[in-house]
């Protein structure tokens, strides 16, 4: 950022699938500027500009490897980095607030209050965000691995995306393609350390969220830089969904999946070994 009065960000990190969205959807109501999205709660401007670097690394969501790569060629790595300082400097910056054209004046250099963005690629691409937006807060999202895995081949097989597109996947129409993804997700989000030390990166897991979403979501609010009043954290968090917790113990396809991965180290660790 070219002004040092503009706010750093709050990046939310996480597998696909794993409650980013919903989190989007939440800090956006308590008064954190999200940007303009067309779908999933995703800022189009950011969104394009991750899109980018998975053509320049020759990556995808489905196969983030190439991202472990960043730091063997670090003059790439520095052109690239370059090349997003440009963008988030230049005029088509306006597009996080709206379509080009209607707020041409409004540039991300001079952001004031609280404001982020979302996108799961976020999780590998914040090796280069960090050297564009130093300060910058995250939060990373995980959720149990059966229902993300389950989640991604439902959508993958009932609601294709175009087969040719930047989005589809064979990897997860298999539990095990979903599962394995999750894991590199998962793996990378928790080695995140931003600038300013683990204080300003939070965890969350999903299934605790929709536990106890009142006082999570205060905290949340408060590492944004946003109190709100408890009256109002109630009356946001009663649309939340609590059957989403853990879903995938009403199938019988998926508990037999969860007692094959239960005992993976990484499960363990984050306390999804022991649910049955």
């Amino acid at each position: 950022m070219s002004e040092d009065n503009a706010a750093a960000p709050v990046i939310i990190t996480g597998m696909h699938r794993s409650g980013t969205t919903m989190l989007s959807g939440l800090l956006s109501d308590i008064g954190v500027c999200m940007g303009w999205s067309r779908a999933n709660s995703e800022a189009v401007f950011f969104h394009k500009l991750n899109l980018a670097i998975e053509r320049a690394i020759n990556a995808s969501w489905d196969n983030p490897e190439n991202y472990t790569w960043f730091n063997a060629c670090p003059e790439k790595k520095k052109e690239i980095i370059g090349w997003l300082k440009k963008k988030v400097g230049g005029p088509g910056s306006c597009l996080y607030y709206s379509r080009i054209g209607l707020f041409p004046s409004k540039r991300l250099t001079s952001i004031k209050g609280p404001w982020g963005w979302k996108d799961p690629r976020n999780t590998f691409t914040f090796d280069l965000w960090r050297d564009v937006f130093p300060g910058a807060k995250v939060i990373h999202v995980v959720r149990n691995a059966v229902d993300v895995a389950a989640s991604l081949r439902q959508r993958e097989i009932n609601v294709p995306p175009p087969l040719f597109g930047p989005y589809s996947s064979f990897r997860v129409c298999d539990l095990g393609g979903g599962f394995s993804l999750w894991k590199a997700y998962v793996a990378k989000g928790r080695s995140i350390v931003p600038d300013n030390g683990e204080g300003d990166i939070m965890h969350l897991r999903y299934e605790d969220f929709l536990e106890a979403p009142t006082p999570v979501l205060r905290n949340i609010a408060a590492f944004c830089g946003t109190p709100v009043e408890d009256e109002t954290l109630k009356r946001m968090t009663k649309k939340l969904d609590k059957s989403r917790s853990y879903s995938f113990m009403s199938d019988k396809e998926l508990r037999g999946f969860y007692e094959k991965i239960k005992n993976d180290p990484l499960m363990a660790e984050l306390g999804y070994s022991g649910l049955t």
